[in-house]
């Protein structure tokens, strides 16, 4: 059996691996929201991105020894007013204890430290992998002998 010609418009991909690319981007999506948290009320006169960094990675430093590095991966999406942003953890684990920061003092405000509107729960993560990887390994297998 000859495999097919090349599309003038680049390789040509099984189905089990466009289910298999489409899957690792979701699981990224997925596993981001999982490991960010949102934090509001925050004093825009005092805080910032540098302060909120240092805050985050200084009450959870050596929380998770899992993997090394900071605390903090990133903080995104600063609101224009300066009142509320998304910090994203390295961890599952230390989103889930960035959320007991609920209430502290940061710059002379009661910090707000919840799961984003877009959290997935990481169990409803590993279900939607085993069932998609075992949809990629279907396709990908070969025929049945015998089969049209």
């Amino acid at each position: 059996m000859r495999p097919p010609p090349p599309s003038r418009y680049g390789s040509v991909q099984t189905p089990g691996a466009f289910l298999a690319q489409q899957l690792a981007q979701r699981v990224a999506v997925a596993t981001k929201s999982a490991r960010e948290v949102y934090v509001g009320n925050i004093n825009p006169a005092s805080v910032n991105t540098e302060v909120l960094t240092q805050f985050f990675n200084v009450a959870l430093e050596g929380l998770d020894a899992s993997e090394p590095g900071p605390p903090v991966s990133a903080v995104r999406s600063m609101a224009a007013d300066g009142k509320f942003c998304f910090v994203e953890l390295r961890t599952l684990a230390l989103a889930d204890a960035a959320l007991a920061l609920s209430g502290m003092l940061l710059g002379g405000r009661a910090l707000t430290v919840n799961r984003p509107s877009g959290y997935v729960d990481p169990a409803t993560i590993a279900a939607m992998v085993a069932q998609a990887a075992a949809a990629a390994a279907a396709l990908q297998a070969p025929p049945e002998r015998g089969a049209p």
